[in-house]
């Protein structure tokens, strides 16, 4: 017999092309299941995330599914996941739940942070550093702030996203909530939505990053959200300040509590 297991997964994404397995091409996904593989002598399993995250973007709290043997307690998953594990993937969690629980299907909700580091500052500590994007200091940081307020609500989000053949679908998606905080060296922008499209967060940090240069206008962004153009020249925020740092469900589609707060944000 099997049973439906969820894990909570946190990694640093520099050296991976992203959550999703890619012929010829290191990724988390890929490196959790060849060790499920390794574990349980079964070349059939698979792991389902809540969605991708993309090359060189980390995440705190990234949510999966998998089918295993029932016999096996979540206490020795996790310490066997993390003793095959390479060191910039953690598994913090693991629990039974329900047999037709879906990481990704049932997500209602999900965070991500962009942490900015102005240049020139003061050397960050080597944890920081990896998870920080190093850009220079707008002119206009107000600007930029005030501008976020826009963004919130449902709309076409397809000016913030790339064309690609390759992927159909709707483009709406509806940012909850957003939220700046200033530190003394930098500028950490949080977004709360029902889902992201590819890129979509980098996307509207750099859009953000271009009012606070005065390269373009609130009236600018506005536009890109009532007359969505998908793959407008929008400017695309280094990855490396991008984190997943949290997954919401409904409490009844998991025997987790959903409100874990993992703390990255507020690091």
């Amino acid at each position: 017999m099997t049973a439906r297991f969820r894990l909570v997964i946190s990694y640093l994404g520099s050296r991976f092309h992203g959550w999703q397995v890619q012929e010829n091409a290191c990724s988390v996904q890929g490196e959790i299941e060849a060790r499920l593989k390794g574990i349980f002598n079964d070349e059939t399993i698979g792991i389902i995330g809540s969605g991708r995250t993309d090359a060189g973007v980390h995440a705190a709290g990234q949510v999966a599914h998998v089918d295993l043997p029932n016999s096996i307690p979540s206490a020795g998953l996790i310490k066997a996941l993390n003793g095959r594990l390479p060191q910039d993937i953690r598994v913090l969690s693991a629990d039974r739940t329900s047999p037709d629980f879906h990481a990704r299907f049932d997500a209602k909700a999900k965070t991500y942070c962009y942490r900015i580091r102005w240049i020139p500052s003061r050397p960050a500590p080597p944890w920081k550093f990896q998870r920080t994007a190093f850009l220079p200091k707008p002119t206009n940081i107000k600007a930029m702030i005030d501008a976020l307020v826009a963004l919130e609500g449902e709309h076409d989000f397809a000016s913030f996203t790339v064309r690609d053949p390759n992927r159909t679908g709707r483009t709406r998606r509806q940012l909850f909530s957003t939220r700046a905080r200033l530190t003394k060296t930098g500028l950490h922008l949080v977004f709360r939505g029902s889902g992201f499209l590819r890129y979509q967060v980098r996307r509207m940090v750099g859009a953000l990053l271009e009012i606070g240069n005065g390269k373009h206008d609130a009236q600018w962004l506005d536009g890109l959200l009532s007359g969505p153009q998908p793959g407008a020249a929008v400017y695309s925020a280094p990855p490396r300040g991008l984190c997943l740092e949290k997954v919401e469900y409904a409490p009844e589609r998991t025997m987790v509590d959903s409100s874990t707060d993992f703390g990255a944000v507020k690091s």
